[in-house]
Formats: structure tokens, C-alpha cells, sequence
């Protein structure tokens, strides 16, 4: 029991073939149904090539999406998997503006992955590619896969292609634990490294590790110093076990389009900050296999040093009109990050065989997700996590209350809007009997 409402069961097949996977359910009058699932478990096959999905229409209406996928079963049967993410334009156009979107992937544990952070084109269809390798561990089986685009428009249409390469991989199992992942105020001298620090340690049969960390800068303008985040270079670093251990120069050439998306309407060709208009944000690989043996590690992510946003309330020395537009603007540059620490295995993840029917885990911590963010005024609140809610606010980042909601989690999935609210980061806090839980949300 994740905790979550979502169940894991092992089993161990006989062979390798197709099987057949019954569920029934039984409620206390005697009544039943069932349904049955047929699938393949496959060994060293030949390439295959599938779509997870096909023509996910994400728009002004429909900015966030769940589909089921059918991907093959299998164990170490391959060693890569390429993707092809392919954007058309639906009837009537395409969305005119680079937007935020991104595709996530629902784990065996029940929590979303984020494996493409993408930012659409000005107004035009692209095809784009990237390696999900290091995502197999999720990429197999029945999944769930979700789309999310905040867009005042018309949108784009998203198919997503998978292929999978026949080969034997380097370990046969890997898993995937969270980092960072959340929107964080860039150069706010209220709080200049807001990043999570944490203490990871890896399982005893680890071998092999990945940090994989995806950083795109948001917000510009005269109220921001220097342009930032969007038009301003800064190298990152990340600190491991007390150690500034790897360096990240979070800015891309724009101009060609990395995923060759051009040309395209408005300024697509300005480098910007870990992105560019039509084109998917790279992941930053860091091979943390030597630090395996250090449990726990201590892992921070620490923004450039040297930038700091001037134009914002939290600097006593802004003076509106004379060093900046206006001071009591609370707008900040921001970083959208994701990170994922993978681990590869010779040997299986959590089979202890001393658990029982149902296994009890610790619970881990609440985690509010919110897609899509940025938004363009409507979003959902994914709280699967939580039993129920008394009460939603949304929150400037001075603490004030704007908006207030009394909502029940019949569904686990409220939709909120902040359309008539301007632009700029909130924070969006649940009150339950679990307890307090708030998430920064990005109004574009």
C-alpha cells in the first residue's frame, strides 16, 4: 500500500509469453465482476515500435489529459528506448506562443514523472527527440501517461512514438526516486537558495546512478534585473556529500533550433535559459555512480551565486522610479525544476519475501502536484495523497489570501482557476486532516 490509493503485488512468471491477468471483485451482497488483461512478456526481441499515445488535442478547454498506454512487458530484454514526440496543429490553427507543456508517466507506485519537459513553438508543427532510457524502469506495461499545456489558445496536437531497441541492458533493474521538484524563486533575496537539501540513501544492491535535472528559466522584463530567468546565462551547481561536485551552464543556443523547429513567428531564435520555443528541454545527466558507497548523501542544488533580482520588495535599497519600474512588484525570476536520482540493479528493488498479502510502507511526504505550471489560468490539483480537505486558498507570495474554496476530494483531482488573477508565482495551500500542504503555482 503506497498510501496513495495505489496497490503494488509481485509475481514471479513461470516463463516469458503471453499470460493472462484476472481481477475480481467481490462486494458484501454477493454480487461480482471481473476483468481480464492479456499481455506479453518479451526477451532479446527485435526493435519494436509503438505510439503511447496519438493525437492529444491540449488546449484552452482541455489543458491536461490521462491516457492509457499498452507497452511491452519485459526484463532486460532491452537496452534503449528513443522517443519521438511529434506536435501538429488541430483545426484552426496552432497556439501563436511558446508555452509551457510537459508529458509525465504514472509509476507502479501510483506518483507522476515528468520524462519531456517541452515549450511549443510560435504557431508551428515540429517533431522532436529524446532518449527515455533512463525512464525503463516505468516505460513497460499498462501505464498511464498525462499531457499538460497551459494555453490561452488552440493548442497542439501531441502523439507520442516509442522504440525500443532489442539488447541486453548494463544492470536489468533500475528505480526512481525524486528530488527537486517544484517552481523556485530565482535571485530573491528573502531566500537566494530555496532549494530542498536532502539526504538519499541508496539501496544496498545499487551499482549504478544517475542524477538526471531539468532546469527552465521563466519571467523577464524591465522589473527584472538583468532579464532573468529567461534571457539571463547562470551556471548551477550541484553539492554532494559536502562537495561542489558538478556544474551546471543552465542556457541554449537558440538560434538553430536545437530540435531544428524553424523557422517559426515571434522571437524563437533569443538563447534562452535551459529551453528554447519549439524544442524539448535536455535533461542534464551527473553520474553519481562514485558516490554510491557514501550513504546517506547529502544532496543541495545551488542556484548561481552571483545573481540576485534587485527589482522586488525584498531588496530595502529598490527605489519605484529611480533604480527600478516598481519595487512592490512581487513577480520573481523563476526556475521550474524536475530531478530524478536513478539507480541500476543487478537484482530486484523491494521483493522482500517476508511481506504479507498487502505490504504497510511509510508514507512519504505530501507532495501537492498542480498541472499544468505555469497555467494560463485554469489548473488542476492532484490531491490522491490526501483524505480530504476542508479548505483551498491560493496566497500571494507576501502571505496575503485572494481566493478561497471549500471542496471535498470525491475525485482526488480539483480544478481551480486563477484567470482573473495577473501574472506571477502563488502559492496554492490544502488544509486537511493530514495537515497543512502548499505548492508554488506559476500564473503566465
Amino acid at each position: 500500500d503506497w498510501g496513495n490509493e495505489h496497490y503494488t503485488a509481485w509475481w514471479t512468471p513461470t516463463a516469458y509469453g503471453a499470460h493472462t491477468f484476472r481481477v475480481e471483485a467481490v462486494n458484501n451482497y454477493g454480487g461480482s465482476s471481473f476483468q481480464e488483461v492479456n499481455f506479453l512478456i518479451t526477451s532479446n526481441l527485435p526493435d519494436i515500435t509503438l505510439n503511447a499515445f496519438t493525437n492529444m488535442w491540449l488546449d484552452l478547454d482541455n489543458f491536461s489529459e490521462t491516457v492509457d498506454g499498452e507497452l511491452p512487458s519485459y526484463l532486460a530484454g532491452f537496452d534503449e528506448i528513443q522517443a519521438k514526440l511529434i506536435i501538429t496543429c488541430p483545426a484552426g490553427g496552432c497556439d501563436p506562443w511558446d508555452r509551457v507543456s510537459s508529458i509525465d508517466v504514472k509509476g507502479h507506485n501510483g506518483e507522476w514523472y515528468e520524462i519531456i519537459r517541452y515549450l511549443t513553438p510560435y504557431g508551428v508543427a515540429c517533431s522532436h527527440e529524446i532518449d527515455l532510457t533512463d525512464f525503463m524502469s516505468l516505460l513497460q506495461g499498462k501505464v498511464s501517461f498525462r499531457g499538460n499545456l497551459g494555453t490561452q489558445g488552440n493548442g497542439f496536437l501531441y502523439t507520442l512514438e516509442l522504440t525500443y531497441s532489442g539488447g541486453i541492458p548494463a544492470q536489468k533493474y533500475s528505480k526512481i526516486d525524486k528530488l527537486w521538484s517544484s517552481t523556485y524563486d530565482f535571485g530573491n533575496m528573502a531566500n537566494l537558495q530555496p532549494c530542498e537539501v536532502f539526504d538519499f540513501e541508496y539501496e544496498e544492491q545499487v551499482v549504478a546512478s544517475t542524477l538526471k535535472l531539468v532546469s527552465s528559466g521563466h519571467g523577464w522584463g524591465d522589473n527584472n534585473t538583468g532579464n532573468a530567468a529567461e534571457f539571463h546565462q547562470d551556471t548551477h551547481h550541484i553539492w554532494v556529500a559536502g562537495t561542489e561536485t558538478f556544474s551546471q551552464l543552465n542556457w541554449n543556443d537558440c538560434n538553430p533550433n536545437p530540435d531544428a523547429c524553424s523557422p517559426q513567428n515571434g522571437t524563437w531564435y533569443f538563447d534562452r535559459a535551459g529551453w528554447c520555443p519549439g524544442s524539448i528541454a535536455q535533461w542534464f545527466d551527473f553520474n553519481m555512480t562514485t558516490h554510491i558507497s557514501a550513504n546517506p548523501i547529502e544532496m543541495k542544488y545551488i542556484f548561481d551565486e552571483d545573481y540576485v533580482d534587485l527589482c522586488h520588495p525584498s531588496n530595502p535599497n529598490c527605489n519605484s522610479g529611480v533604480t527600478c519600474p516598481d519595487c512592490n512588484d512581487g513577480f520573481n525570476p523563476h526556475l521550474i525544476v524536475k530531478s530524478h536520482l536513478i539507480s541500476f540493479s543487478n537484482s530486484p528493488f523491494n521483493t522482500d519475501t517476508t511481506y504479507q498479502a498487502v505490504s504497510i510502507r511509510t508514507v512519504p511526504k505530501i507532495q501537492l502536484a498542480m498541472y499544468p505550471n505555469p497555467t494560463a489560468g485554469k489548473f488542476y490539483v492532484d490531491a490522491s495523497q490526501l483524505k480530504e480537505t476542508a479548505q483551498i486558498q491560493v496566497l500571494d507570495m507576501q502571505g496575503r489570501v485572494l481566493k478561497t474554496y471549500s471542496k471535498a476530494l470525491d475525485d482526488k483531482r480539483i480544478l481551480l482557476d486563477i484567470s482573473e488573477l495577473p501574472s506571477g508565482i502563488y502559492v496554492v495551500e490544502l488544509v486537511s486532516q493530514q495537515g497543512r500542504f502548499a505548492e508554488k503555482i506559476v500564473k503566465e
